[in-house]
């Protein structure tokens, strides 16, 4: 029993004189779900898309977007709702699996620079906080995240395994352009390139949303209801691997099916008591004319 009393002391006194840094480092490692298993939700996401979606003309016409179009404002974005289709390739499961070599590739042997910390590195937006307590406050995160980042790339350990959203957030606007920059050759350049966009922006509105629900929480303000938007960012980085966003799908389609019938039923009704209506107004025309007759 002492010996159990004198463990727990000394892992509260070690918990206690934890400084920031080391409380921020702490949760960086904690934070789930990690990087590799994000980028393998991804990959299965942009396989079945164009599966789900060959039906549809606005994939075929992002096919058919010309090589070398600006990517920002071309018809692949535009077309396709800035989502990646690996439209052109004859496998698009192997088209993702080559991009999402080369991005775990990228990360795993990024070093972040130390002259890489100004404004346009730190200036992700925190809602919840000021101007001057935003500035520094991802100041903080983004030194803490380089020194952990760039140690664990040192002792030739594998950041995607053991850092989650949190760091990547900081992390992925470095590497972004370098990635655009390595599509696999094998893959279409531009769909290669919006694998590597897309994963970026769902990253970012990840952030925000966890960010957002922080904010909430700490204010006791309610959430706003987003359930007639579907999140793509929710089967990636959501703690319980987008389980409850797919719940909410198959509820909402569920709901639309039944709406849909009953508006059938009911657009349905309304013919047959048009149809009643000029029977009966027919009827009277005959009655009449019969009665002129007489």
């Amino acid at each position: 029993m002492d010996d159990f009393q004198s463990k727990a002391l000394a892992a509260a006194t070690s918990i206690s004189y934890q400084t920031p840094a080391e409380a921020l480092a702490q949760s960086l490692t904690n934070d789930a779900p990690k990087i590799d298993t994000a980028i393998k939700s991804y990959v299965a996401l942009t396989s079945a898309r164009v599966l789900s979606a060959n039906s549809h003309s606005s994939v075929a016409n992002a096919a058919a977007a010309p090589t070398g179009y600006d990517l920002d404002q071309g018809p692949i974005c535009q077309s396709s709702g800035n989502h990646c289709y690996f439209s052109k390739s004859k496998n698009p499961q192997m088209a993702s699996l080559f991009c999402a070599k080369v991005l775990l590739q990228k990360l795993n042997s990024f070093k972040i620079p130390m002259d890489d910390h100004d404004d346009a590195i730190v200036h992700h937006k925190a809602p919840s906080l000021e101007p001057e307590e935003k500035n520094e406050m991802n100041e903080i995160e983004f030194q803490v995240v380089r020194i952990l980042w760039n140690g664990l790339v040192s002792h030739g350990k594998k950041p995607s395994k053991i850092l989650g959203l949190e760091a990547l957030y900081h992390v992925y606007p470095l590497l972004l352009q370098t990635l655009k920059e390595n599509v696999p050759t094998n893959v279409d350049l531009q769909e290669g390139q919006m694998f590597m966009m897309e994963f970026g922006s769902l990253l970012q509105h990840a952030m925000n949303r966890r960010r957002r629900k922080s904010t909430l929480s700490t204010t006791n303000h309610k959430q706003d209801n987003d359930d007639d938007v579907d999140d793509d960012s929710c089967l990636l980085w959501d703690k319980d691997g987008g389980k409850e966003e797919l719940r909410r799908r198959r509820a909402k389609r569920e709901q639309n099916a039944i709406l849909h019938k009953v508006q059938q039923e009911r657009s349905h009704s309304n013919q047959e008591a048009q149809l009643e209506s000029v029977l009966e107004e027919d009827d009277k025309i005959d009655s009449h004319e019969e009665l002129q007759h007489q």
